[in-house]
């Protein structure tokens, strides 16, 4: 890893990168040491019996306990100690000045992260949140009392929020996220949409239809949304040229689903597009947007056992299908007519001049 890093900075002129255990020393690892000897010395004074909380007189002591200790004395406490430790040691060598900017995810590092930010006062730090915004995802949201919350103890969180969509906008302000420290910056991820969206042509195909199968990281919702193709008429699969981009962390077996003839494509999914009618995607992935915003027309299978969790679920413009029988009517559906408008794909800002970056980055005073 070393040597990759020092030859990525060898050949790049404007960049610099290095790893936060690179900053890992024996003085880390005593202000670790003592730092758990601390937190041990205060977690013996908790009476854990006493003061557990109850739901609704329901003791829940024995199915957290583990948990519970794990998190203060245990191994989890030493991980998260030593990187709040380790972003200390590197940040203190930067002048405090300079922006920090991160992918925010509300994961337990980034914590840490934001606590020594606090603690050394750094100048401005922006979360971006570079993924799609899902309303049911907990991780991304907290109690409305948090974000209002200015005692010491309060949540670390960083000075500005950057969101790549109206709609991400607009879901935090509903959730309770303060609208001053919210800004709506371009979808980096996304701008490779410019080339597809500027140099789309619909080419109407006599023979096929090709429907892009994008797959879900869990297996179960994968094999799902596979059988309920499989189960179509042959008279219509026939007429059907089917792409499956599967989720880099599931393996499906293709071989199970005897009545489709599946290409399994390993290309990205920029590539993918251009070559697609429509998506067909699981109700989960996030894949679904990119599908969406570069104006194809997006089918999404809801399983009855499960929420409908797709980050697409109130677009009135998704085909949203529950069996095998509404999955036919709309591919007829849309096979037949070839008159979908790109232009209300808008959801993402694209443009490459990357203004709204430019001012958050480098601006003091903006509105």
């Amino acid at each position: 890893a070393a040597n990759l890093i020092n030859r990525l900075n060898k050949n790049n002129k404007l960049q610099t990168h290095v790893t936060l255990f690179s900053f890992i020393n024996l003085r880390v690892i005593k202000k670790v040491f003592f730092d758990w000897i601390k937190l041990h010395i205060a977690f013996r004074k908790i009476n854990f019996e006493k003061n557990f909380p109850l739901l609704d007189d329901f003791d829940l002591k024995d199915y957290y306990r583990s948990d519970f200790l794990d998190s203060f004395v245990g191994q989890t406490s030493i991980d998260n100690l030593l990187m709040m430790n380790l972003f200390n040691e590197a940040f203190n060598k930067l002048d405090k000045k300079n922006t920090l900017t991160y992918l925010l995810e509300n994961q337990g590092w980034e914590m840490a992260m934001l606590g020594v930010c606090k603690s050394l006062n750094l100048n401005k730090v922006i979360g971006f949140s570079h993924a799609s915004t899902r309303y049911w995802d907990l991780r991304l949201f907290y109690d409305r009392k948090e974000y209002f919350d200015f005692s010491s103890l309060k949540l670390p969180m960083p000075d500005y929020l950057a969101v790549n969509s109206i709609n991400a906008y607009e879901t935090y302000i509903n959730l309770g996220y303060p609208q001053k420290n919210i800004k709506n910056v371009e979808s980096l991820r996304h701008l490779y949409l410019n080339e597809l969206l500027n140099n789309k042509k619909k080419i109407i195909k006599k023979d096929f239809y090709t429907i892009l199968i994008l797959g879900d990281y869990l297996e179960k919702n994968t094999y799902y949304q596979l059988e309920l193709l499989n189960q179509l008429p042959n008279k219509l699969i026939k007429k059907i040229n089917f792409i499956f981009k599967p989720h880099p962390a599931c393996n499906i077996d293709l071989k199970i689903f005897k009545n489709l003839d599946i290409e399994k494509a390993n290309q990205t999914i920029f590539e993918l597009l251009p070559k697609a009618d429509s998506a067909y995607c699981s109700s989960f992935t996030s894949a679904c947007i990119d599908a969406y915003a570069s104006g194809i027309p997006v089918i999404i299978p809801l399983d009855p056992q499960i929420l409908n969790m797709s980050p697409l679920k109130d677009y009135k413009d998704v085909d949203f299908i529950r069996n095998c029988r509404d999955l036919e009517k709309v591919i007829i559906k849309l096979s037949s007519k070839n008159n979908f408008s790109v232009s209300q794909r808008g959801i993402f800002n694209l443009s490459t001049e990357l203004l709204s970056w430019q001012r958050l980055l480098y601006e003091n005073d903006f509105l």
